[in-house]
């Protein structure tokens, strides 16, 4: 995001990361995004996922934008093209007194009789009407498209294009499955987005099925060189949108199906993770100090969640066991792909993650090595 506030019909609105345009002027006390097309009332902020034509505003000069899906950034210059003398104080909403002698319907006629009276009727309605002015000297920009091959596509990942999606892939097809938004990131808590998510796990574990996403869409973009034919601006704004995107969801873009646990250090910190794992099942185990709610984690691990050392101790075992039981896994497929046991020289050791492996930080030393329990039992007697 381009720090420093926006500007919006010659004052300064503050910006805030994550903003969109919509959000940063509501926060600022705007209620009127727009006027409606025959009545002139008020329109206000409705959908908030750019579904409707209620929040269009201009931005940078371009009309017809929708602010509540349009990230917010410092120096865009943003204004309301509906309305006179402006859109809070319209006079033009008298119009509204009159609705009786315009039905639904009205505004689609033509107006072309009589003929003398149609160049001033046009400014007219295009003034009364126009959501502003298109900028006609603005440089064109060029559409960047990307050429997909697949048996069949399907638009809209709710449980019905998921559902569609998974018998096209059992029936031997490749399938795209595209949709506007994240997938169930449109839906409320409840039993139709658990149905979404359990759908989508087994989509994203099916090989023949690619699912169109925002992220990999950008990273494509970026790798093929498509951004470089893209001005300046527009490529700024789409490599905004990867770093915010890479830093929420960096480390599960790979994931091809819920892991089978999650660890977490400090749940205090991290209790919208916890709080998704709990929603979707997944087991939380977790380091647990004197300020946290151990009632919140399935596995609780009582700790110092402030101390460098501790947690590097208390992970290196973490990261150890989960190595060991990749390795236990692993030498049970093949046991039962071949149905013979393997022996002692045949299987592979595990790997193990050395904690002093990794680089202390300043001021800090490496671990000591772990005290065997059976020494601090025999000094704690003696």
């Amino acid at each position: 995001m381009t720090p420093g506030p926006l500007r919006f019909e010659g004052r300064e609105v503050p910006v805030l990361d994550g903003d969109t345009v919509a959000s940063a002027l509501f926060r600022a006390g705007v209620r009127t995004f727009s006027r409606s097309l025959k009545g002139h009332r008020r329109r206000g902020l409705y959908c908030g996922t750019g579904e409707c034509p209620n929040c269009t505003l201009t931005v940078d000069g371009v009309p017809g934008v929708r602010s509540c899906i349009t990230p917010a950034a410092g120096g865009m210059h943003v204004e309301r093209g509906r309305g006179w003398p402006s859109a809070e104080h319209d006079l033009l909403h008298v119009a509204d007194l009159a609705h009786s002698l315009m039905p639904v319907g009205f505004y689609l006629k033509t107006f072309i009789r009589p003929r003398f009276a149609w160049r001033m009727a046009e400014r007219v309605i295009r003034r009364g009407t126009g959501s502003g002015r298109l900028p006609l000297h603005a440089p064109a920009a060029r559409t960047v498209a990307r050429h997909a091959r697949c048996d069949t596509i399907v638009v809209g990942a709710g449980i019905a294009g998921l559902t569609a999606a998974l018998e096209a892939a059992a029936g031997g097809d490749d399938v795209l499955l595209c949709d506007e938004f994240a997938i169930g990131s449109r839906l409320a808590p409840g039993p139709t987005l658990d149905a979404v998510r359990a759908l989508e796990t087994r989509a994203r574990a099916t090989p023949a099925i690619e699912i169109l996403e925002r992220l990999r869409e950008i990273e494509d973009m970026r790798d093929r060189g498509l951004m470089d034919v893209l001005p300046k601006r527009e490529q700024a704004r789409l490599l905004e949108e990867l770093a915010r995107l890479e830093k929420y969801l960096g480390g599960i873009k790979a994931m091809s199906q819920l892991p089978s646990a999650v660890y977490v250090v400090d749940t205090r910190k991290e209790h919208i993770a916890i709080a998704e794992a709990r929603k979707l099942g997944i087991p939380v185990v977790a380091i647990i100090d004197t300020n946290c709610d151990p009632d919140e984690v399935d596995y609780p691990i009582p700790g110092n969640d402030d101390a460098i050392r501790a947690v590097r101790l208390i992970t290196s075992r973490i990261a150890n066991a989960a190595m060991e039981g990749l390795e236990e896994r692993r030498k049970r497929e093949v046991v039962e792909e071949t149905g013979e046991p393997l022996a002692a020289s045949e299987a592979p050791e595990a790997e193990s993650f050395d904690e002093k492996a990794v680089p202390a930080e300043a001021g800090i030393e490496a671990l000591p090595e772990p005290v065997p329990t059976e020494t601090l039992v025999e000094n704690e007697v003696s």
